[in-house]
């Protein structure tokens, strides 16, 4: 509980999550907060789609920029 007021009270609207690491409480603490989760690739071939550098990059700034929306 107090990560979640914490994080209220930061503003706190992504939770990054690399695409390896178990989603249950990054999906429990966005059901509580209401913080976006972020599905990141911390390298190239993390998703079928990434097969270089900019690809990589390209999709994380990507995915965090839709996330960070509102």
């Amino acid at each position: 509980m107090a990560l979640e007021r914490r994080m209220q009270s930061a503003g706190t609207r992504v939770i990054m999550v690399e695409n390896y690491s178990p989603k249950k409480e990054a999906t429990r603490l966005s059901a509580t907060t209401g913080a976006k989760v972020a599905l990141l690739s911390p390298s190239i071939g993390g998703f079928s789609d990434i097969s270089d550098y900019f690809e990589l990059f390209d999709y994380n700034v990507r995915v965090l920029s839709e996330a960070s929306r509102k």
